[in-house]
């Protein structure tokens, strides 16, 4: 996501200065010293210990280099893609310098409670789901719903198609779906399962392992998640269901899954949602680990209609690019007096 917003942004013509927040969280929070309090070893070296054990205080070490570069490049904007990690101090000071704020918050409406904490201090709030939009009007900042996109460069189609898998999911390893691929038949299915925190999943869900692409420590980036759902005959979304009490299953946005699996050209059954079954009536919903159990079988033993859903899918995903969402943001923040 990221990644796709760069690109189109800098394609708009704007001078992009990316912050890399990800390097700097993994730098730090592998950060070791030497520990004083320990005796040195025969050699004469100090033993070593991690040096910031505290979250909070790895993405404080982490951000604080963005104050810093606001005061040497001066940026008219700066753009969050998600801002958990951002210290409220830092947002104070980037706003008493004169420099606007616009945050992409991308885990609505989930934890649109601690969005908020940091959305009051935005000049401009950009949600992925607009199921909350109301309580967010209530901070006295604009905002607004952009939909989730994909990146042509990345998600598009292989034509003709060439499988080598049945059925595949990637994405992270939450309880609750783990709970529910559990409760799908999957027996005699080429699946493949990735993504991230399957290292951390209950032991009651150790079954699943014999699916999983990858050692459950890694994760898969996102040109594979790509090469895997083009290689996938059937693919599948389901949400997950951890999040805030007050927002649990509220969502009426589709996720970035499907517009990615849409776009490069893979058939899906669909958790249903609002905006998922107005865009995607051509793609089946279930009701359950059951139902999409059976509807999966079904639609493996039939080709053409499953290809002729894809295809569907894909026409209907076209425009849904960074390139667009990245115009739509554009206008926004010349409405509310961003740019």
């Amino acid at each position: 996501m990221y990644r796709g917003w760069y690109k189109a942004l800098k394609k708009q013509g704007h001078k992009v200065m990316p912050y890399n927040t990800n390097e700097r969280l993994t730098f730090f929070g592998r950060a070791v010293f030497q520990d004083s309090e320990v005796p040195p070893c025969e050699h004469g070296r100090q033993p070593v210990r991690k040096a910031l054990p505290d979250s909070e205080m790895v993405a404080q070490m982490a951000t604080a280099g963005l104050t810093e570069a606001c005061y040497i490049f001066e940026p008219d904007i700066v753009f969050f893609i998600s801002a958990f990690y951002q210290a409220m101090s830092a947002l104070r000071v980037i706003r008493r310098h004169g420099t606007k704020i616009v945050m992409l918050h991308t885990e609505s409406p989930y934890q649109d409670s601690e969005q908020m904490k940091r959305g009051h201090l935005a000049n401009l709030n950009l949600l992925n789901d607009p199921a909350n939009l109301e309580k967010w009007g209530s901070l006295g900042v604009p905002a607004a719903y952009i939909p989730h996109s994909y990146d042509p460069d990345t998600h598009y189609p292989s034509l003709p198609r060439k499988y080598g898998i049945d059925f595949s999911f990637i994405g992270t390893a939450f309880w609750s779906r783990c709970e529910f691929f559990s409760k799908m038949d999957l027996d005699g299915i080429d699946t493949v399962f990735g993504g991230n925190g399957w290292d951390a999943i209950d032991p009651k869900f150790h079954g699943l392992y014999k699916y999983l692409g990858h050692k459950p420590d890694e994760c898969v980036d996102n040109d594979e998640v790509a090469r895997t759902y083009r290689m996938t005959k059937a693919g599948i979304n389901f949400y997950r269901r951890e999040g805030e009490e007050e927002h649990k299953g509220e969502g009426w946005a589709m996720g970035p899954r499907e517009v990615e699996m849409a776009a490069s050209g893979l058939f899906f059954l669909r958790d249903p949602r609002p905006e998922s079954d107005v865009t995607f009536p051509m793609l089946p919903a279930f009701s359950g680990a059951e139902d999409a159990g059976q509807k999966l079988r079904w639609w493996l033993k039939h080709d053409k209609e499953r290809e002729a859903a894809a295809d569907k899918a894909l026409e209907t995903i076209q425009g849904w690019t960074f390139d667009n969402r990245a115009r739509d943001a554009a206008q926004l923040m010349e409405g509310c007096g961003v740019l």
